[in-house]
């Protein structure tokens, strides 16, 4: 099975550097690395030049801006392998990485996965192992919650694999207008998701975007990630009983159980729930913080 790693880019050639050199190590002879560059205005381009004397490294270079949607557009269609493993520009690979990715596809057979991760705070300098499950799910393991919480962790575009043939430039032209083409892709797998335990990545967060958008724009973030799952629910792409339940995931991530859009779909009832737990999350976050000034 012979993986394409994704990297989309824009103007970080300081960042680059480290997340190939991660890469290249851990290709096997009929993997690749893709790079499609969204019209950078540093140096990018003379970074990757300086390694395309290996074959398995493809470059392409927008000759304008697409914005960060139309640059994930070209480069998943430039992906030539079965797999594709997506890794932001600023982000890197752990050790063992491909080789982990690999394994688990051979024998979960699952279309899309996700991985542990570390997520690395650049303001703060601190960092912490994520980890949604204790142990490796495949597609037969799962039940409704772990699809739903599977799913909701593709809005992190870093250490998503899924097989090339989701894939389909036509489509996403025609639907894939959003901020998170990485749960649309997630949530055309259905139920055939996986999850593996094992770190494959690091995440570096607090840093300059290359999104076009203020990652504190909540609402318009949080308004586009409604639109995928208004769009899966909506053209069968999930079925009766596990709407609710991704719904619910969504707003306790989100931290908004009152969206309008979804009232139509979700009972009073579920909604007072998710409401309930959001409180009781934040209750949790406070007395944590009053903790620690405490301790200090």
């Amino acid at each position: 099975m012979n993986f394409s790693v994704c990297i989309p880019t824009y103007n970080r050639a300081s960042y680059l550097k480290l997340a190939i050199d991660t890469v290249i190590t851990q290709l096997g002879d009929n993997d690749e690395l893709v790079i499609q560059d969204n019209c950078s205005q540093d140096n990018t381009e003379s970074v990757v030049r300086s390694y395309l004397r290996d074959s398995r490294i493809k470059y392409f270079r927008n000759s304008e801006n697409l914005g960060l949607i139309g640059n994930f557009r070209e480069l998943v269609n430039n992906a030539s392998k079965e797999y594709v493993y997506l890794l932001t520009d600023d982000d890197y690979l752990l050790p063992n990485a491909m080789f982990l990715c690999r394994e688990f596809a051979i024998n979960s057979k699952a279309k899309a996965f996700k991985s542990s991760y570390f997520i690395y705070n650049e303001k703060s300098n601190t960092g912490k192992l994520n980890k949604y499950f204790n142990l490796s799910l495949y597609p037969d393991d799962l039940n409704h919650e772990q699809i739903a919480r599977i799913y909701q962790t593709a809005h992190t575009f870093t250490g998503l694999c899924f097989s090339r043939s989701l894939f389909d430039y036509d489509f996403f032209v025609k639907y894939g207008n959003v901020w998170y083409p990485s749960m649309l892709l997630t949530g055309l797998a259905k139920s055939e998701l996986g999850y593996l335990d094992k770190p494959t990545n690091v995440h570096v967060w607090e840093n300059d975007t290359f999104w076009g958008i203020d990652p504190n724009r909540r609402d318009i973030l949080n308004d586009s990630q409604i639109d995928v799952l208004l769009f899966l629910w909506e053209n069968n792409y999930i079925d009766r009983e596990l709407f609710p339940v991704m719904v619910k995931h969504h707003c306790l991530t989100n931290h908004n159980a009152d969206n309008a859009r979804l009232h139509a779909y979700v009972s009073l009832k579920l909604r007072l729930k998710i409401r309930i737990q959001i409180w009781k999350r934040e209750f949790l976050d406070y007395m944590v913080g009053v903790a620690s000034k405490i301790l200090k």
